[in-house]
Formats: structure tokens, C-alpha cells, sequence
């Protein structure tokens, strides 16, 4: 069900899964399990506040209701490999007449179409980064991150994407997500490039 929502919506559906055991499994899916409070899977949550359980048959619905919801985050994802090293940078920002808030930045590696069998497994998350930031209406941050890239993911550069969320700071669910942002699939940015525009974006905003 997840596949087919993912292939109708991809534009506005950025699934994510965690598996709980088998060649898949990690203590980053054992550590979202927790913050879920899962035993048992298939189980579904909407943007991390809306617990849509075990019944697929109204996750068509469910999402329906979701796209038509309103946000004044943004977040702007842009990734560089150097070897094994993966760097991400997010730009993560609240609309003028927004409210200013409170909230944990994610940082996810995720691999899509893994493992091999089943097939309808979509963006399995790998290793991921957290960061608390406090933003005020009109304001934006930077949120560089780090990481070792396993090998397999290297070998499969078409399914490597990074997904960046902005969500409620709370120790379980349900927190609400603000926003999500995926990038890195198919489209990396050189650090040197990226370095560039941030300059532009600065003299712009300076008006050099």
C-alpha cells in the first residue's frame, strides 16, 4: 500500500521505513520503534502525529487529509559525497507571519528499494542525526551533518537519497512533523558549489 501511495504521491508523500530486523534492521529503526511505540509492523504514522495504525485500506484516505494541511517551515536539502563521506546541508527556515518554534532537525540516509525481496519496501532509513534548534518568524538556520556512508549504499548511488525533517522536540510520539525535504537522489552538489551559491545568497541579501 505504502509503494502505491509513494508512486501516485511522490511529490508530496516522502515515505520512510524502518525495519526491525533481517538485513535491513538497525538500532536507528529499534530507536524510531521505541519513539513510536511499535511492537509490531506493518504500522503506519502521518506526519508523526497521526497514528494511522494497522488498517492500510484508509492510509488513501489519511494522506488525502494531510496533503490539504498548511505549513509555514521550509527546508531546502543539498548533499556532497567525498568518498565514503556524505555531508548534508539543510537550510531550514519559518515564513515571515509564522509562529516561531521549537524543533528537532532530522537528518536521515536512506536507501530506496531495500532490502532486494520484498520489492514494495520504499526509502529504508539507514543512519540518521538529530539537532534541536528555536527559530522566530522570518528567521533561518543551517544544519550541516556528517556521515560514513555503508558500503552497499555506495554501490547504489540511484536509490541513495537524504530526507531532513523539522519536528515537535518531544521525547515520544505523537510530535508533530512541520515539514520534510528530500534530497541527494540523483542530483548531488559538489561542496564547491554549494559554497558558491551560499556566497551569492549572501551578497544578495547584503545587496553587494
Amino acid at each position: 500500500m505504502v509503494n502505491d501511495l509513494f508512486e501516485l504521491h511522490g511529490d508530496s508523500f516522502i515515505p520512510i521505513f524502518y525495519h526491525l530486523g533481517g538485513e535491513a534492521g538497525s538500532g536507528l529503526a529499534s530507536s524510531r520503534a521505541n519513539f513510536y511505540q511499535l511492537q509490531f509492523t506493518p504500522y503506519m504514522w502521518f506526519n508523526g502525529a497521526d497514528d494511522a495504525g494497522y488498517d492500510y485500506a484508509d492510509w488513501g484516505d489519511d494522506l488525502g487529509v494531510h496533503q490539504e494541511q498548511e505549513t509555514d517551515v521550509t527546508i531546502d536539502v543539498f548533499t556532497a559525497l567525498e568518498g565514503p563521506i556524505l555531508r548534508v546541508f539543510a537550510k531550514v527556515c519559518i515564513e515571515e507571519g509564522g509562529l516561531p518554534r521549537d524543533m528537532r532537525i532530522f537528518t536521515l540516509q536512506v536507501i530506496d528499494n531495500f532490502p532486494d525481496s520484498p520489492t514494495y519496501y520504499r526509502n529504508a532509513g539507514r543512519q540518521g542525526q538529530s539537532k534541536d534548534v528555536t527559530l522566530e518568524a522570518g528567521q533561518c538556520i543551517d544544519v550541516d551533518t556528517l556521515a560514513v556512508m555503508p558500503s552497499l549504499d555506495l554501490e547504489r548511488p540511484e536509490d541513495f537519497a537524504v530526507i531532513v525533517w523539522a519536528q515537535e522536540p518531544l521525547s515520544t510520539a505523537p510530535a508533530e512533523i512541520f515539514q520534510v525535504a528530500i534530497g541527494g537522489r540523483r542530483r548531488p552538489i559538489s561542496p564547491e558549489s554549494l559554497i558558491d551559491q551560499k556566497i551569492q545568497e549572501a551578497a544578495e541579501d547584503q545587496g553587494w
